[in-house]
């Protein structure tokens, strides 16, 4: 874990929480638990990604599965998305419990869209005909991680209905851009 830190930095969706919960006129701190959740869980969806990829270097460097094996990145993957679960339980956010719930509901949210875009990309690998609508519909679910960010920013800050729809849908075009 204390090479994961040193190595990944993400600085994109901690920014885009904080930046998403000013908008809506609450305090950019008060999303540091959320940031941390959402930078251990992208760390973690990284290291399954490399797996499945067999990515054994990237960025200029060897991954954790390139330096530890198929197990080890396996396992510290899950740690990882676990630890991210369990800063929503260990946070200091003093949200509502319905701020919470709503967190909580669009966090797992997020989890299952990725691993169904995941689970797509899958049946697309060796396919050199897959529709391009097809994979844009893969890109539009791995971006649900992008607009978690910012619906949780808005949340957490107060937002109203239509403040986090707007910035929701915001996060899911700016990742999707991003991904293409």
């Amino acid at each position: 874990l204390k090479e994961i830190n040193s190595n990944w930095k993400d600085v994109y969706r901690p920014a885009l929480t904080a930046l998403s919960c000013e908008a809506v006129g609450g305090s950019p701190e008060a999303t540091d638990d959320a940031g941390l959740m959402f930078a251990l869980a992208s760390a973690g969806f990284g290291l399954h990604d490399d797996i499945i990829d067999r990515s054994k270097r990237k960025h200029f460097g060897t991954t954790v599965l390139g330096r530890y094996g198929l197990r080890s990145a396996l396992l510290v993957g899950d740690l990882l998305i676990v630890k991210a679960w369990a800063a929503i339980h260990n946070s200091n956010m003093s949200l509502p419990v319905e701020q919470i719930k709503a967190l909580v509901e669009e966090y797992g949210r997020l989890n299952v869209e990725i691993c169904e875009a995941e689970f797509m990309e899958n049946g697309c690998r060796k396919r050199l005909q897959t529709d391009l609508k097809v994979y844009e519909n893969i890109l539009w679910k791995a971006m649900a991680e992008i607009e978690a960010c910012t619906r949780i920013g808005a949340i957490i800050g107060n937002g109203d209905v239509n403040e986090i729809e707007a910035l929701a849908e915001f996060g899911r075009r700016l990742g999707f851009g991003y991904r293409l």
